[in-house]
């Protein structure tokens, strides 16, 4: 549905109005409003016009460029500002981002554009964080703020001819901010670097403090601080270093050899650069920068000028936004009333600028959670949090070289003289690959030198954190002496020495908080995700050092490549597949008998006997109150194995509506022949799928507790289609994602068991998982353009061509309501003169790109899902005219401790923490087990007997044998009441054992 007359003109007005405040060519301004104008038509744009108008304006700015002046070059982007945009569509910078975040999505904009959008976005959440902590650290060093001194504005403004001031608190607060944002802005490796960029600010504001210290302006410095440092001065006679870098790493968290090489590298060179291009004045020998009143009102100007230019040019936000003094309401955090005093005017303008700007925290993924130490029980702010990361990891490293140890030159000459070369080698090319993609984004010649410099030190802190994670691996296989395991050849392998190195600059770069998230190693060396995910677990049991904030790194990168990475089109995951003289295996045949859930567990009791026959749980939430023969029960097969069920459909009925628990449906048992259980498959690929069924497992249960689907028959059946979509659909999974299989299957066997619930309940349950992103469900892979490669025919359900359903007259009806999604259960019903979907919800549409065509989770589902499992699913319908025997797969359990690597408590004791080992445990003596129509009736009796007694007592103490003699009377006969009621519960449990006997 497009605009209406009036609103086409009202939003074409509005464009003008915003062209021609911001000097816009005519091209751009036409491109967006085209844009806008066709995502209107599939979406309702609620709230303010101006807002949307801001984003599509952003978006074809960016994409655009201008000639030179001379003609001789183009420039990117139409040097709009971002600040400007915002300031005149009347839209605040977080309103901005949470729109922008939609747009994409509804407009389908590419990876770089999104990417872009996301930097604008994290280098805005750390340069908040640093200011909050700039702040703190300003009115430690210098005085507080003078509330009638004057504020200089933002832009330079016109002055009279007198002359101007001294340089006060207030301009060297302003003036040091501008001096750090500018500098940042000029390397853009380190724009999201919340570690750099705190040891950046470090250094301006040593800057700041020498400069009044050259200029004999101590009157601008905090007497007590001041004081102190003189005093250590006269101390250490020999230290000539006035700066006090080691001073505010020392008082505000940081690491003094970070900062010297930034100071060195990435701060020294800038300020040289502005006093020779006359920016700054002062002196050039020194860099000390003169506060005479008349250059400091110049340098200030200068530099305020060319921070504005490059922000113009790159496109980039303001960040002196949070100086302005109506930064809350730019900004979008809500305003305080701010208090009379200037210390305190200040600490509470900067907790409200920052109160609602977070830096993005990495979420605990759902699994390998037991791999996790304990959280500190410190509370830090992000900036010590980021810095002490990269403290534990030098602590970690300590002592150790990046080089082999004599121990481990040993162990290589025990197992293959030369395996020692072969390690040198790879390091040495990888080392060399890395080193120049990390200094790839640099612009100028010394920017590449010093993003070289940093990326040398984070090579060595890899290589030697690479050489003790090797030696640890070795020495725990060598112990372990597996039969049949030729270790120098695994050693020897290429794959494994890449993946481990590649592993190990991913831990350093995650400590430095590098703003080149995953998969950006694996993009450098080349690697497949597929492989690079092996090493992961054997790296966290080697390296029991790793703190809780890496572990939870590397648990979620497993994630994403079990979820999506492993299942691209090129992926060797398929090769592997294909070769396999196997299908695709089940849950049951790769899981370990401790991740699958016993029936006893199942039903919500403790633990029972292991031999439990898995055919004995009851399907529950389909059938009324009929009893069940016990000669139409068997069990199919001992052990945790599938169950083979047929349902009667004459006794179906809808759920319980008033909340209560479904009664037990009735069940026959298929006419199948127990088999002998299997062992379990063995190899790469069972333990990939393994970790895939875990991994879908614990989200599928966390998805089902979220939504209320409490019923363990339904949850069965939804697993059971699950993994039939795995092991009969693989080619589902090719360049899609294992959410999108989970969320289908929810869906399918809810409305197909009359659970009704809409896609709507399912995505708001998801969005709450800690690895939901919005591309998920927003922009799922509908088919490939078959001139886009030449193994379109290998990719199954994404091929234009139509895919066979099978028909059945008795399907019919239910494939109707199963196709109905958008009209019934999603999004309400289409009206003629109704609005398209908001922004908020799917639209059930899909945009042909270059390369394939794209729509949200509906659309899927509709046009590739439905059509693939109707005839599965439809078998677990009440309703269905066939009388099939339809195998129930058990779940995985949720909580599973798979292996979990042994911790020491102490690096000074000797004592080691592990798992528990799974058994067989005694069933405790109190339990009391009733089975409705197959239990006698004595067990009722007992339970009834036991729940109503007002005698019975929970909770026994254990008296002592010398129990004094002057003892309360009340204490005695508590005591033989405890003996009596025990007994009586014994001779009541024998009494009816004998009836029953007799």
């Amino acid at each position: 549905m497009g605009l209406s007359s009036e609103g086409d003109q009202e939003v074409r007005a509005c464009f003008q109005e915003v062209c021609s405040s911001l000097n816009m060519d005519r091209l751009t301004s036409d491109q967006a409003l085209n844009t806008y104008e066709n995502i209107s038509m599939n979406y309702t744009l609620e709230g303010n016009m101006r807002h949307w108008i801001a984003c599509a304006l952003y978006v074809e700015c960016r994409n655009g460029n201008v000639p030179t002046v001379a003609h001789t070059s183009r420039i990117e982007g139409n040097c709009v500002s971002l600040t400007r945009l915002l300031s005149i569509c009347r839209i605040s910078l977080l309103d901005f981002f949470t729109k922008m975040k939609k747009w994409a999505d509804m407009a389908n904009l590419n990876e770089r554009m999104r990417q872009r959008i996301e930097t604008i976005e994290k280098s805005f959440c750390v340069t908040a964080k640093i200011y909050e902590k700039y702040v703190q650290i300003f009115t430690s060093v210098f005085k507080e703020h003078q509330t009638t001194a004057q504020r200089r504005s933002i832009k330079a403004v016109k002055r009279r001819v007198h002359r101007p001031t001294q340089c006060s608190s207030n301009d060297m607060f302003h003036f040091i901010w501008t001096l750090y944002v500018y500098i940042k802005g000029r390397f853009s490796a380190i724009c999201c670097d919340l570690v750099n960029c705190y040891h950046l600010l470090l250094c301006c504001i040593d800057y700041g403090y020498c400069a009044a210290l050259a200029a004999k302006r101590t009157d601008l410095l905090d007497p007590k601080f001041y004081e102190a440092q003189q005093d250590k001065l006269k101390k250490d006679s020999d230290n000539q270093d006035v700066g006090i870098i080691r001073e505010l790493v020392k008082s505000h968290d940081g690491n003094f050899e970070d900062a010297s090489v930034l100071k060195a590298h990435h701060f020294r060179h800038p300020i040289q650069q502005l006093m020779e291009e006359k920016i700054l004045h002062g002196d050039l020998k020194t860099l000390a920068l003169c506060l005479d009143p008349v250059a400091f009102d110049t340098s200030i100007k200068k530099l305020n000028k060319t921070y504005e230019e490059g922000v113009l040019k790159e496109g980039e936000l303001d960040e002196r936004i949070f100086l302005d003094e109506n930064a809350q309401d730019r900004i979008g955090t809500p305003r305080h009333t701010l208090d009379s005093v200037q210390r305190e005017l200040r600490m509470c303008q900067a907790d409200t600028v920052v109160k609602l700007v977070e830096v993005p925290q990495l979420l605990t993924p759902l699994t390998g959670r037991s791999n996790l130490h304990n959280r500190e029980a410190i509370n830090r702010s992000p900036v010590s949090t980021a810095t002490q990361c990269a403290s534990k990891l030098q602590a970690l490293l300590a002592g150790c070289k990046n080089a082999p140890s004599k121990e481990l030159q040993a162990l290589f000459s025990t197992l293959d003289p030369s395996l020692e070369a072969s390690v040198l080698e790879t390091v040495k090319s990888m080392g060399d690959a890395f080193c120049t993609a990390y200094a790839q984004p640099s612009s100028d010649q010394r920017g590449s030198s010093a993003h070289m410099d940093f990326a040398r030190k984070r090579l060595q802190l890899g290589e030697t954190l690479f050489y003790k994670a090797l030696e640890n691996i070795v020495n725990i296989e060598m112990k372990q002496k597996r039969p049949n395991t030729d270790l120098a050849a695994h050693l020897s392998h290429s794959i494994f020495q890449q993946s481990l190195f590649a592993c190990c600059l991913e831990i350093v770069m995650f400590c430095y908080n590098s703003q080149r998230d995953f998969p950006w190693i694996l993009e450098v060396f080349n690697l497949m995700p597929y492989n690079f995910y092996k090493i992961i677990e054997p790296l966290i049991r080697a390296e029991e050092g790793l703190w809780r904030e890496v572990v939870k790194h590397l648990n979620h990168i497993e994630e994403q490549i079990l979820e999506c990475l492993s299942w691209k089109d090129d992926s060797p995951l398929w090769d592997a597949i294909e070769h396999s003289e196997q299908p695709v295996p089940m849950c049951k045949e790769v899981l370990l008998q401790r991740q699958i859930e016993t029936f006893q567990e199942a039903d919500g009791n403790d633990i029972g006997e292991p031999h439990t026959p898995v055919a004995h749980l009851p399907l529950k939430g389909l059938r009324g109150d009929q009893d069940v023969s016990l000669s139409n029960r068997k069990a199919v097969q001992a052990g945790c194995t599938t169950r083979y069920v047929t349902v009667d459909s004459k006794a179906a009925a809808a759920p319980a509506s008033d909340g209560t628990r479904p009664n037990i449906v009735t069940v026959t048992s298929a006419p199948e022949i127990p088999k002998e259980n299997k062992p379990l498959r063995s190899g790469s690929l069972a333990l990939f799928f393994r970790k895939v069924y875990h991994l879908a497992g614990v989200r599928f249960q966390d998805l089902c507790a979220r939504l209320g689907i409490l019923q363990k028959d339904i949850q069965l059946k939804i697993w059971t289609c699950f993994e039939h979509s795995i092991v009969c659909h693989i080619d589902l999974m090719r360049d899609r994602h294992l959410d999108q299989l989970i969320l289908c299957a929810v869906y399918v066997i809810t409305k197909v068991t009359r659970v009704e619930k809409s896609f709507q309940e399912i995505l708001h349950c998801y969005r709450q998982q800690p690895q939901n992103k919005s591309h998920v469900y927003r922009s799922v892979l509908l088919r490939k353009n078959p001139t886009h490669s030449d193994n379109s025919s290998r990719t199954g359900s994404n091929s234009s061509s139509p895919v066979p359903v099978d028909k059945d007259d008795g399907d019919n009806k239910r494939t109707e309501q199963l196709s109905s999604t958008r009209s019934s259960s999603t999004l309400p019903m289409m009206l003629p003169n109704s609005q398209p979907p908001t922004p908020t919800r799917l639209a059930g549409t899909a945009t042909q790109f270059e390369f394939d065509e794209r729509g949200d989770i509906i659309k899927f589902y509709n046009e590739i899902y439905r059509k693939r499992m109707t005839t599965f699913a439809i078998k677990f319908s009440p309703d269905s005219s066939k009388n099939e025997s339809v195998g129930l797969t058990p779940l995985p359990r949720a909580k599973c401790v798979v292996n979990s690597p042994r911790r020491q408590v102490s690096h000074n004791r000797k004592v080691f923490v592990s798992p528990l080992k799974a058994g067989c445990y005694p069933v405790s003596p109190k339990h009391h087990t009733y089975h409705f129509s197959q239990s006698p009736a004595k067990d009722l009796r007992v339970i009834n007997r036991m729940v109503q007694s007002s005698e019975n007592v929970s909770k026994r103490i254990l008296h002592e044998d010398d129990v004094s003699e002057d003892e309360s009377p009340a204490a005695k006969r508590c005591f033989f009441k405890k003996i009596q009621t025990v007994m009586k519960e014994r001779q009541d449990i024998c009494g009816g054992g004998s009836s029953t006997d007799n």
